[in-house]
């Protein structure tokens, strides 16, 4: 399931900015208490439609095309740039989170007197924006950047984190039963979260490596994410391969940095 938010951050807990983020239509805004000390407003709704079950006072006719355009800009936070020409000595931070399959990108970018002074994307970009608005930028987890977190829900018990490598590949003449019999037979860390006769889920100490075997016809697919460093991943990989082989099968499975970079290919 996807998850997305949109929020506008200023440092510090100014009453002035405080009752003009609140000016910004369909919004929630918050105090963030120290070491983060920041105002937040955000905008909740991930389309159109969930904008008006979530405000129905905007009231916008969806044959009006105008008012569609109105939605959109109220929908993606544009009204913050009018706010930040107003206030041309604050800082104001906008960052859209996108997150599919655990994998989370960020849009980010800082305004001042309304022109964009800095902007980044990628896992990483709000820690890149919170250095930018003098706020702690030490860890990669942010609360507020989770499911519910703005309608009063608790946050979530494993913390996400940033994936550092990601892999890929196939096996001919392989089962998933022979897999599963191999996992098995690994030392810990090494376990199996989910098996069943297609599917196997096999996951590397606390999570932080994960991997799906999926049956495909005759052969099997292999996919995967790693939150730890890319050469610790490497030496993990490559433990699981020398299993692989064991069951008879051919292999080939490529790991990558999250950003695309090549680590190895393991074949056999």
């Amino acid at each position: 399931m996807g998850f997305e938010i949109r929020v506008v951050i200023v440092r510090g807990h100014d009453d002035e900015l405080y009752a003009a983020l609140q000016e910004l239509p369909a919004v929630i805004v918050r105090k963030l208490e120290p070491p983060f000390e920041a105002l937040i407003a955000a905008q909740v709704a991930r389309d159109a439609d969930e904008l008006r079950e979530r405000f129905p006072q905007l009231s916008f006719d969806e044959d009006d095309e105008a008012q569609q355009e109105r939605l959109y800009e109220v929908l993606h936070l544009e009204d913050y740039v009018a706010l930040s020409r107003r206030m041309p000595d604050v800082k104001f931070g906008l960052v859209h989170v996108d997150c599919f399959g655990g994998t989370c990108i960020n849009d980010a970018e800082v305004r001042k007197a309304g022109e964009v002074i800095w902007s980044e994307r990628g896992q990483s970009a709000h820690q890149s924006m919170f250095g930018q608005l003098g706020l702690p930028a030490d860890s990669w987890y942010f609360a507020p950047f989770t499911r519910d977190f703005f309608d009063g829900g608790e946050p979530p018990a494993e913390r996400a984190r940033p994936i550092t490598c990601v892999f890929k590949g196939e096996l001919e003449h392989a089962s998933i039963t022979a897999l599963t019999i191999a996992v098995q037979l690994m030392e810990l860390p090494w376990r199996i979260s989910i098996a069943d006769s297609r599917n196997l889920i096999v996951v590397y100490g606390d999570n932080d490596i994960a991997l799906s075997f999926n049956s495909a016809g005759d052969d099997v697919t292999i996919g995967g994410r790693s939150h730890i460093a890319a050469e610790d991943t490497e030496r993990a990989l490559a433990e699981l391969c020398e299993e692989i082989e064991a069951t008879g099968a051919d292999y080939k499975v490529t790991l990558s940095e999250f950003g695309g970079k090549h680590v190895r290919t393991f074949e056999g």
